[in-house]
Formats: structure tokens, sequence, C-alpha cells
């Protein structure tokens, strides 16, 4: 345990501060992290976290204000939330992956408060019923240019100086407007005023019943019952979202229903502003029903007594397109002792009431949607283009709607491209990367190995710059396909199929002494062009790898070189790797050689289509 802790802690050093890829700003590089052994990437976060853990902690041992106190519990919330979302990602799980349905309404309240501090917002529409509290700016133009502040007084008038008092208390900021000018043009002839609403009073509303935080709260004159809900916490699980009572001077002046606001979109009785004062009691739920299946919003829906499933249905958004085609809904419903499905006729729906425990199914069917499917051809034939393919469509097919190829096409350098073959080559590329960190990373630390820290950066940056093209080899000769249909090769989904014009050139690349590109001459074999690049170095490896046009890979030995003639064809990629060394029984250039074959094939690909 001790020695794995050491090696542990002696490469999470090199992460963090040998290469300056592993460490951006204040994160170490995701992509590597995701790479290494999961054991070892949950012990390099942690100790990556620890700085920022330490500043929450002397934070919370600070003696701190109330605004940073709150910022910080937001900045935890929302940290949480993250981790939250991050393991219900790995492990694939949808929030209500258990069956379950949220109940409506809730996520409206979700929002995490910054500070409960009052605030002012002069900028109110005519509507705004002007109270005690409130201030006001008054502009006087003409003989006697004035500018004034005054505040309603606590009998509802504004006392303005010179010219006397004016009630404003309880009557709309237009009416206020309207009020003022036939004020002041009977007190100042010649002289003309503004007035201008600036500064809104405070208010202290007493919110209380089923929410999350009850208490006593003071804020901004302009707010209505909504947002007195929100900076109490929302309602909580048992609270009712269609029984809110706003109580003034003991009475109640009116019950709200926030359904009227979620679904229809009525908010008048959100109008009636609230008063220094107030109250409002958050009444507990009546009952719940369930709804799921083909309707616009599956959630839990809370009903009051009277109401009908045409109610509920109209609560969820109504039917959706997945129920056209049926004519009935289903009813659990269940007593003290039993449940059953009952089959209720759509027509039914306005006479048949809901009762508690009951869970409505709608059903529904949604067809599979058919994708159209294209693949594109470019290159040597009489039509490139893209084309419309059906299932079951071959390459000989796509190569006649495009009107065939034209003479100087070279079939054997034709390539096909697709998006599912580049997927299998990073999942392949991305274990075989996993399988030699973890050997890497075991190895470090031994007293017997000699494996170096300095190979962590290079395959770090191998995975960043590793591009996947997802070539398939095929046989683009017709004529060879009409004679074995087995040859043919089925089409998919945006494949991308290219045929060159020939080019009659060979690539040398690599660890030769004079890489370069040669002229393709038919009696040239392998040999004959490696003596063309003056041999290889000393420091190449005794293998040779060579990417042939149609894209298949060969490797030779020096071995092989000596006794055997080896053909090359135009377009072939002749590539000599470097012998880099060895670590612990693994050849750098046996690891790397994926890497360099698919970086060949590559050059392979795009030179034989310029």
């Amino acid at each position: 345990m001790k020695l794995h802790l050491t090696r542990t802690l002696s490469l999470v050093m090199i992460l963090l501060f040998s290469v300056d890829n592993f460490a951006q700003n204040s994160g170490i590089d995701s992509d590597f992290l995701d790479s290494l052994p999961e054991e070892l990437g949950s012990e390099v976060l942690l100790l990556n976290e620890i700085e920022e853990d330490q500043e929450i902690e002397n934070l919370l041992n600070s003696k701190t204000t109330l605004e940073k106190t709150s910022v910080l519990i937001k900045k935890l919330r929302g940290q949480l939330e993250n981790i939250e979302d991050r393991v219900r990602n790995q492990l694939g799980i949808d929030i209500y992956s258990d069956g379950s349905l949220p109940i409506f309404g809730q996520d409206f309240f979700r929002s995490v408060q910054s500070t409960f501090s009052p605030i002012n917002l002069p900028n109110m529409d005519g509507s705004y019923i002007v109270d005690v509290g409130d201030t006001f700016t008054i502009t006087v133009v003409g003989s006697a240019d004035a500018e004034l502040e005054v505040i309603v007084a606590r009998d509802g008038s504004l006392m303005i100086p010179r010219y006397g008092k004016l009630q404003v208390a309880g009557l709309a900021l237009s009416q206020v407007d309207i009020k003022f000018r036939e004020f002041f043009s009977s007190k100042a002839l010649g002289s003309e005023a503004f007035i201008q609403l600036n500064k809104i009073r405070d208010l202290q509303v007493v919110i209380l019943g089923e929410v999350t935080l009850p208490g006593i709260y003071t804020m901004s004159g302009g707010s209505n019952i909504l947002t007195a809900i929100n900076v109490a916490g929302g309602i909580s699980d048992n609270g009712s979202f269609r029984a809110i009572e706003h109580i003034r001077d003991g009475e109640v002046i009116q019950t709200v229903d926030l359904y009227d606001l979620f679904i229809f979109g009525d908010s008048r009785t959100l109008l009636k502003q609230l008063r220094s004062g107030d109250m409002l009691f958050v009444r507990p739920l009546a009952f719940q029903i369930p709804v799921s299946g083909g309707v616009n919003k599956r959630a839990v829906f809370e009903m009051v007594e009277g109401e009908t499933f045409e109610d509920i249905i109209s609560y969820a958004g109504g039917f959706s397109q997945d129920h056209f085609g049926y004519n009935t809904i289903k009813v659990f419903r269940s007593d003290l002792f039993d449940g059953k499905f009952v089959d209720l006729n759509t027509s039914e729906l306005s006479s048949t009431y809901v009762q508690p425990r009951d869970a409505v199914l709608v059903p529904s069917f949604a067809n599979d949607f058919k994708q159209v499917k294209f693949v594109q051809i470019q290159g040597r034939v009489k039509n490139p283009g893209v084309y419309f393919i059906n299932d079951g469509d071959r390459l000989s097919d796509l190569v006649a709607r495009a009107g065939g190829y034209l003479d100087d096409a070279y079939l054997y350098g034709a390539a096909l491209f697709r998006e599912e073959a580049a997927a299998k080559e990073e999942r392949f590329h991305k274990l075989n990367y996993r399988d030699t960190i973890s050997f890497v990373i075991s190895n470090i630390g031994k007293p017997d190995a000699s494996v170096g820290a300095g190979v962590l950066p290079l395959l770090e940056q191998e995975l960043k710059t590793k591009e996947y093209v997802g070539r398939v080899v095929a046989n683009f000769n017709i004529d060879q396909i009409k004679k074995d249909p087995s040859l043919d090769t089925t089409l998919q989904d945006k494949d991308n199929i290219i045929v060159p014009e020939i080019e009659k050139i060979v690539y040398l690349f690599g660890d030769f002494n004079n890489p370069s590109n040669y002229s393709y001459i038919p009696d040239r074999d392998l040999k004959d062009y490696i003596r063309l690049a003056g041999g290889k170095r000393k420091s190449a490896n005794e293998d040779i790898i060579i990417i042939n046009p149609d894209g298949t890979t060969q490797i030779f030995s020096d071995t092989l070189l000596s006794f055997n003639t080896i053909d090359i064809y135009p377009g072939s990629i002749i590539y000599a790797p470097r012998n880099i060394g060895r670590l612990d029984g693994i050849l750098y250039a046996a690891t790397l050689s994926p890497i360099l074959s698919s970086l060949a094939l590559s050059l392979a690909s795009l030179n034989s289509i310029n």
C-alpha cells in the first residue's frame, strides 16, 4: 500500500508539474485524466481539488458577511448539482428513469437565491400603485426652475414646498401623473413641472404555510405573490400550488391558483400588489394525480374537488400527436382493498370526476421517423455529387447512378470513408492507449524499471492529435464485382467515396537518409525505392511500413527485404519508423506503430485524392 501510494504521488507530481500540457490554469487536462485507470484518475482529481477545498474551508471559518455566505452556498449547490449530473451521465441514469414523474410547477421555484436583500427598481409601468414610502423627483421648468425630491408621507400625500399637498397614496402611477399636472397648472402659471418615480418603498410580508422557508421578508414595493414565494424558497413538497391565500388586515382578499399562470398564462391574480403587513399563506395540497403516456406534459398534477378528467388532460397540455387514433384513456382506480384499470371514453372525460389515488395512463404510439439517407461520391466519375440511397443499395449501384468512371480514374486508389468505421477506430485506439498508459504507470517507481516520465507527454499529445478517418477497404472494380457480387459493398448513410485520378508518384517518409517523393516506375520494387531514398538511417527501426493505395497496410522486416521482391503501386507510401528505445520489453516503435500506421494511412488517402 505504501509503495502504491508513493508511485501514485510521484506520477501526480509528474502530471501536475513536469508537462505544461497536463495542467491548464486550474485543472488537469480532461482528456488525459479520462484516459487514466479509474483508481489513479480519482486520486489525481482529488489532489488537484485540495487547493479549492481549502479556499472553501477558509471561507467557512472566517467572519463573512451574509452576502458572501449566500454566494458560497450558491457555489456549493452548483458544484453538487454538477457532480450529480456527471454521475447520472456516467451511469446513464435519467432523472426520472425509475418511472417517477416530476411534480408539475416545482421546477419554477428551483432558482437559487443569491441574496434576500430588497431590490429597488424604479422603472415601473403605469399600473404600479403608489403608497407610503415611495420617493418622487419633481422638476420645475419656467420662471422658477427647481428640482425637488419628495416622499409619500404617512397620510398618503406628497408635501411639495411652496405649492402644498397632493394626495397620491392608492393611486396608479399613471393617475398620479395626471393629477400632478392638474394640481401644478393651477398653482404656478408660466411654469411646467414633471414628476417621476425615483425610489420604490420597501415592504415587509409574512409568508407562512407550506413554503420551504417561512418567515418575514423585506422586499421591493413592486413585488407580487410569485416573487414573494420565490424568495421564500418556493412551495414545499406538501404545499398547494392552487390554494395560496393573500391576507390583508385579517381578511382573505384573494386566493391564487398558480395553475392559471403556469398552464394558461393568466396573470390577472398576480396584479394585486403586495402591501407592507400582508400575509401569504400556502395551504396543504388536496390530492395529486399522475398523468403519463400520450399527453404533451407528463407530470403529477394537483387536483381540487369537483374537477374532471377533461380538466386534468387540459393541465397536461392536451393529447399529444402520439394519442391520435385512440378514443379512450386508461384510469387506474384503487380503493382501500383493491385496484383496477378502467377504460374511459374521451367523450366521457367532461362528466367523470377524478378521485384521490387515481392514475391516468393515456395510450400512445409513435412512429420511428424514417430519415433520408445520403452518400457522396467525388472525383473521377461522370456525375459526382450527393445521392439519395435506399436500404441495401451497394457501391456498384451508386457508381452506375453517377454515370460510371472516367478513363483516368484510379480504382486501386479509390477510398470509402465511413462514420461508423471512424468511431470504431477511436474506440480501439483509446483501449490501446489505456493499456499502454496502465503499463507505464505500473512501472513508474520500480527499482529495476527503465520507464521514464518522458513518455507521458508523448502519449498524452498523441491522444490529443489523433484523427480518425474511418477508411473502409472496398473493391471498386465493377467488372470484378459483376463476376463475384460478394465483392460489392453495402452503403451506409453519410458514406463518402472518393475516386482519384491516377498519380504516378511513390512517397517515402520517415527515417530515410533522403526521404522524398519519387516517380513510379513499374519495374521498381521496395528495395529500389529504399535505395533511391539513400537507405535507412542507423536510428531507423528494422520494420518498414507500406500503405497501399487501397488502404491496406503491410509491414516488412529487413530479413524479408533481403530475400523477397515486394511490389509497389502508384500512390503507395513507404514509411520507416524510428527506433526510439525499449520500455521493459515494450518497444516504443511497437507502441506507436498504430499511430504511425494511421498517420501514413491518412497521408495515403490525401495524396491519392490529390
